[in-house]
């Protein structure tokens, strides 16, 4: 399958990782997309924590911080500082294939200008003088 990005991918990758780890028990179908649901406020607080606290590529330190403390608490194995900022969580659940996904936690320099009650207000100085900075990808 050929690799294709997905909006709100941390959300769906919390609610899996969350759901199966978090509770101390194995959830699978309807189970997970229940969990996913009774925790739907808690992934809209973190998806717009993320949002609202963008930071530019290589420079995502509070955002891998959180996300290892976020992995951490859900009892998934965590290896951080890979190449800088990246991180590496490995949630097990037993034999069979082994599936990777991946996720871009950067930000782009540009002003967002969304109207958002969660709108980045984030500034940076550039070459270029300053400019907003926000999770502005398709993939965020």
């Amino acid at each position: 399958m050929p690799y294709r990005r997905f909006p709100g991918v941390l959300a769906a990758i919390a609610a899996i990782a969350f759901g199966t780890i978090g509770v101390g028990v194995q959830l699978r179908g309807e189970d997970a997309a229940a969990w996913g649901k009774a925790h739907q406020s808690e992934l809209v607080e973190l998806y717009r924590y993320f949002h609202t606290h963008p930071e530019l590529s290589f420079e995502e330190y509070e955002t891998s911080a959180r996300v290892v403390k976020e992995l951490r608490a859900a009892g998934i194995e965590v290896t951080d500082g890979v190449a800088k900022t990246g991180i590496v969580g490995v949630l097990k659940n037993g034999a069979g294939p082994t599936v990777m996904i991946r996720t871009d936690l950067d930000a782009l320099p540009v002003t967002e200008q969304t109207g958002l009650a969660y709108a980045s207000k984030i500034k940076v100085k550039g070459e270029a003088g300053e400019t907003g900075v926000m999770h502005a990808c398709g993939h965020d």
